[in-house]
């Protein structure tokens, strides 16, 4: 019964991976990232899509998309200290969020207590950094090298990044290359998590209505968490709360109001 049960399981996760490339954002993923104050553009107006990441960025577009300060400063709360770092001060520009993403386990520092702030991330970094600030629990490692075997390059993703990157693999947030190439050595882009990011809002979406142009699909879920929100209480998870309540702050004067019927 028990390999019965596997064999289901596995089954649907690779009907899940086939999918992939069939999963759309509602609107431009560049866009959407960038009105949810998620990422910024650059002076000139450009997005920079094939720029590459540093860990710091990383951290502080994580922090900003996922509910990981709260995890902090729970933490915090246990513990009683936060993490020493050779190479970051508390005056670094991302401290708070390098310090949110260690402390919740989804970045993790280098031997000698270094961060590395500056170091660019490796897609197979990002992409597990994005499975474990959205808490998704991982498939077991058998499940995961069968759901990364069917990419031609899929068994040279590390082995501590296999489960993570199956995980964004089998929700759909992975941007495959060319000629459908993992490649977990290469540079995550600024272009590679707009996507993912994007495709997770768009998945994890509910309304919000602009009085005077209409239903607008943006950044919430229906759930049965209740959490106090800006007009009382309505139902909200914890990871997605945030960010609707930034933007609901952000857009106040243009008269948003949220349809939470």
């Amino acid at each position: 019964m028990g390999r019965f049960r596997e064999a289901v399981v596995l089954t649907l996760m690779l009907a899940t991976v086939s999918a992939i490339g069939q999963v759309h954002p509602l609107i431009n993923p560049e866009r959407q990232v960038v009105e949810a104050g998620i990422m910024s553009r650059a002076p000139d107006g450009s997005f920079r899509a094939e720029a590459s990441l540093t860990r710091a960025e990383l951290a502080s577009i994580l922090v900003k998309t996922f509910d990981i300060e709260q995890r902090r400063v729970w933490h915090t709360q246990q513990t009683w200290h936060s993490t020493d770092l050779e190479d970051v001060s508390s005056f670094h520009w991302a401290y708070p969020e390098i310090q949110s993403v260690i402390q919740t386990g989804v970045m993790t520092p280098y031997a000698g207590d270094r961060f590395l702030p500056n170091r660019t991330v490796t897609r197979a970094e990002g992409f597990a950094a994005i499975a474990q600030a959205h808490g998704s629990a991982p498939p077991p490692m058998e499940i995961s090298e069968n759901i990364l075997e069917r990419f031609p390059d899929g068994q040279s993703v590390p082995e501590w990044a296999k489960p993570s990157m199956a995980t964004v693999v089998r929700k759909g947030w992975i941007t495959l290359k060319e000629d459908q190439r993992i490649a977990p050595q290469e540079p995550l882009t600024r272009g590679d998590i707009a996507r993912a990011l994007s495709l997770y809002l768009s998945q994890n979406s509910h309304q919000l209505i602009d009085v005077d142009t209409g239903p607008l699909r943006l950044l919430e879920i229906d759930t049965n968490i209740t959490r106090q929100c800006p007009w009382g209480n309505c139902a909200i998870p914890p990871t997605d709360g945030v960010i609707l309540q930034r933007v609901l702050s952000r857009q106040r004067e243009n008269r948003w109001t949220a349809d939470i019927g």
